[in-house]
């Protein structure tokens, strides 16, 4: 069901409840209390990923909350009609689920006059995220403990595997893969990508021109480069470099001289020189810079852009106790803000954060953080100030610079924020729940060049689901 259609049929539901509610009696009478509003919602169910075609006996339900009853009439080619019964002054929820995923949560105020309205507005508009995720398709077992970056066509997913230490290059059109670089055992060993080790890795970016990746090693606390990833078709036909990281403790500078501490997400500049890794173990983001001409340490400059060392959950000035294990990072389209996921181990609440004025920081008091989503450990979807994660992980980011995709490991969620361009504070965006079930603790999500699929990579498989821009 595409948003245009959903909101047509949100619009006949707030008239029809209008009605209803209109020609009530509001008094206290036991009559006018049983005389609750009654409304028919009617749509179709469709797959997106099969051009928009009806799915036949689809099973659809509803359920609603605080003393709302539903039932649920399906037909054939997609069709069905639901009719809710709501008591006047409730707040109701009301799910839609399709083949075990949630694809609508409507926070419905039935006032005392019978009169319809919602709990949030975002920018002015209702929150309606239904088909945001209306379809998934069978799950594709490639990586171990594994998280993913796509190449620039949208032809190729590089998967980087944690257990194996290795790099796997999956050709999506073709659905065969073969490892790119890694022996399987762990170390540090360069060269060609048959002979390369490596150590837990986990971050992953790809070149603007689809041939060179970069990889943060957990463990071994480097930033290794792979050359030749485009065109290879087998490991000796790419090379291998440690580029930055000399040991766990953390410290800016020259390459030859810089730490970095235990790494994890990581995202490339559009200029293809600049590079931001998440320091885990020491709360930072790093931006690294020369890092398109690098083929060893020499070349390249660690400048912190946020983080202080010391964890925590503040916002201000990007060189306070602002972060707590940041694990994942994705960049604007104009190179300048960057968003975080700061998972916080368990020893803060989570938090998606914004940092601005990255571009040209070369420390951390001269950039801005914002909290824009996230309110303690839980699962919550809603306003940002409300909604909640446990130990979210990889996000991406939408072309249209507005919209975060979230991997919300624990709580086997992928989560959308909406409205993060111009936001600095939570009140300013929304998270919807984009599926539900069987997502088997999402690690990383991936967005294709197009914004039409996700890629989200569990722990031994990726699925591809549609996604729809708002």
């Amino acid at each position: 069901m595409n948003k245009t259609t959903l909101l047509s049929v949100l619009s006949a539901v707030l008239i029809s409840l209008c009605i209803a509610g209109c020609s009530s009696s509001s008094s206290g009478s036991i009559q006018s209390q049983r005389q609750y509003p009654t409304t028919l919602v009617s749509g179709r169910v469709i797959n997106p990923l099969l051009d928009n075609a009806p799915i036949s006996g689809a099973s659809v339900s509803v359920s609603t909350a605080a003393g709302g009853t539903g039932t649920v009439t399906t037909g054939t080619n997609g069709n069905f009609a639901i009719e809710i019964t709501v008591e006047p002054g409730t707040v109701t929820t009301i799910t839609f689920t399709k083949k075990g995923y949630i694809i609508e949560n409507l926070p419905v105020n039935i006032a005392t006059d019978g009169s319809l309205s919602y709990n949030e507005l975002v920018n002015g508009y209702l929150p309606v995220y239904a088909a945001d995720v209306s379809y998934i398709t069978n799950a594709r077992p490639v990586v171990n403990n594994g998280y993913g970056a796509l190449s620039p066509d949208g032809k190729y997913l590089y998967l980087v595997d944690s257990t194996t230490h290795s790099i796997t290059k999956y050709n999506l059109l073709t659905n065969t893969s073969f490892t790119l670089a890694g022996t399987g055992n762990s170390g540090t060993a360069d060269g060609k990508g048959s002979s390369a080790e490596f150590n837990h890795p986990t971050g992953i970016a790809v070149s603007s021109d689809g041939d060179t990746l970069y990889v943060s090693d957990f463990t071994e606390a480097k930033i290794r480069k792979i050359t030749g990833a485009g065109t290879a078709a087998s490991s000796d036909q790419v090379m291998v470099y440690t580029i930055a990281g000399n040991g766990l403790s953390y410290q800016d500078g020259p390459g030859m001289t810089a730490s970095l501490g235990n790494l994890s997400g990581i995202t490339l500049a559009s200029d293809d020189d600049n590079l931001y890794v998440c320091s885990v173990s020491h709360s930072r983001v790093a931006r690294i810079s020369g890092v398109k001409n690098a083929t060893g340490k020499t070349a390249v400059t660690v400048y912190t852009v946020v983080g202080s060392g010391t964890d925590g959950i503040d916002d201000g000035q990007g060189d306070g106790n602002v972060l707590s294990a940041p694990f994942d990072v994705t960049l604007s389209r104009d190179g300048d803000t960057i968003y975080v996921s700061a998972n916080g181990l368990g020893l803060f609440p989570p938090r998606i954060k914004k940092i601005t004025g990255v571009k040209n920081a070369q420390s951390a008091a001269a950039t801005k953080i914002y909290t824009i989503a996230g309110s303690d450990t839980g699962d919550a979807a809603g306003r940002g100030d409300a909604a909640k994660f446990n130990y979210p992980y990889g996000i991406a980011i939408a072309n249209d610079d507005d919209t975060l995709f979230v991997a919300d490991y624990n709580n086997k969620r992928l989560k959308k924020i909406s409205g993060i361009k111009n936001a600095v504070s939570p009140t300013e965006t929304y998270v919807s729940n984009m599926a539900v079930g069987s997502l088997n603790y999402p690690r990383d999500t991936v967005l294709s060049p197009d914004n039409g699929i996700l890629y989200i990579i569990r722990s031994s498989e990726f699925i591809t689901a549609k996604a729809t821009e708002n």
